[in-house]
């Protein structure tokens, strides 16, 4: 009989998390990288595009987003070809009780450049086509807690860099505050400690790389808090698991306190079994993620005072889209937002937002288009094909505008 494991959901344009095999008590010094230098490798400019890094197997490279929520290397179905034996099938439950089957394989030998792909762990294989359609990027794969646990990984988002070093490199003055990390316990994954001002929060929440938002909280931490005020100006947005979206809350949290440091504003999501710390709250730091000695460093950079991240595109125009066979498609609409109002509908193909075509561009850049593309008045045209018809829209009263750049 198969058995069965917690499959996390995310907010989004969210990954799978998978929690496998618990590696925190793993030994880094032992699995290091050998090299003297870090290995630098480029972080996208598009806010919402994930950390990604090219993993070569059998002489071929592909794209693997690096997760830290993520427990275990997660291959698309499309490598299972060159995967070791396979050990076992599992039922991944997701949020909403439905169940995703994926399949453990013993690690293939893969490098990213000349490392390794971390400690050695067996590996899940599963169709990843969802969230190729998600990014509009074409994603093999995902890098989980055993690359963290060999490798310490610095995110540079003002140099747009992230640096793997030698798991056994020493912290250096420049990396910032230390904080030690804790086992969250709904997940088994690792996180840091959040806390509210002016109320008994004190929680555990996960450090996800995989995460492209801010803060994401457990649905009854999520309600508590919007009981007591402490989080407003609610919006929906969508939650994606691994084969299918479902609508979600997101809205902004007034004050959070994580390691010393605090933003106020903060743009929170309403998640399921855990909480999450994302991308768009780490990129005001420069982040050292020493996971296998249990610890991180964060050090503001010039964005540490930036008022906070706005809502996900879908919480700005009310729709959610999708790449699909090459084209850009809308997958949501949602009631009472701009695009509603303006008779925009679910299978539209978009065309161009302003005055930008959209090709092949990944979704995180079209998103982009709704920061430049607004007008003076804070509208932002659609072109979108409907049915072998063009029909043009003006979403009112989106965002004001920001210069391109911005």
């Amino acid at each position: 009989m198969a058995s069965q494991f917690m499959l996390n959901r995310r907010v989004c344009y969210a990954l799978l998390a998978i929690t496998v095999f618990p590696l925190l008590d793993s030994d880094p010094a032992s699995s290091a990288c050998a090299a003297d230098d870090a290995a630098v490798f480029p972080i996208s400019s598009f806010e919402g595009d994930p950390l990604i890094l090219p993993v070569t197997i059998a002489e071929t490279e592909h794209l693997f987003v690096v997760d830290s929520g993520a427990t275990c290397h997660l291959f698309d179905a499309a490598l299972k070809s060159s995967l070791g034996p396979s050990r076992d099938f599992q039922l991944a439950s997701q949020a909403d009780g439905s169940e995703v089957r994926v399949e453990i394989f013993d690690a293939p030998d893969a490098k990213i450049g000349r490392l390794s792909l971390g400690v050695e762990a067996p590996v899940a294989c599963a169709d990843l086509s969802a969230m190729r359609e998600r990014f509009g990027r074409n994603v093999q794969g995902i890098l989980g807690l055993p690359f963290f646990a060999a490798y310490v990984i610095q995110l540079d988002f003002e140099k747009r860099e992230m640096r793997i070093l030698p798991g056994d490199a020493e912290p250096q003055e420049e990396w910032g505050q230390l904080i030690m990390v804790a086992k969250e316990k709904h997940s088994n994954l690792v996180g840091i400690r959040a806390k509210v001002a002016g109320l008994d929060f004190d929680e555990v929440v996960v450090l996800d790389s995989g995460f492209n938002g801010e803060l994401s909280l457990r649905s009854d931490v999520y309600g508590y808090l919007a009981q007591e005020g402490q989080i407003s100006s609610g919006w929906m947005t969508e939650i994606t698991l691994v084969n299918k979206a479902v609508p979600g809350r997101q809205g902004r949290l007034e004050c959070l306190g994580v390691g010393g440091f605090t933003h106020n504003q903060i743009v929170v999501s309403e998640g399921d079994k855990k909480g999450c710390i994302g991308l768009l709250y780490l990129q005001r730091y420069r982040v050292t993620l020493d996971l296998g000695r249990g610890r991180i460093f964060l050090e503001p950079n010039s964005r540490f005072h930036e008022p906070s991240a706005e809502p996900s595109l879908s919480g700005l125009t009310g729709v959610v889209m999708l790449r699909k066979a090459g084209k850009t498609i809308i997958t949501n609409v949602f009631a009472g937002k701009p695009a509603a109002e303006a008779g925009v509908q679910v299978e539209d193909e978009l065309l161009s937002v302003g005055s930008v075509p959209i090709t092949t561009q990944p979704v995180a850049e079209i998103a982009s288009l709704v920061r430049t593309e607004v007008d003076d008045s804070g509208n932002l045209a659609l072109l979108v094909d409907r049915e072998g018809k063009t029909k043009s829209f003006v979403l009112k009263s989106v965002r004001p505008r920001t210069p391109a750049g911005k």
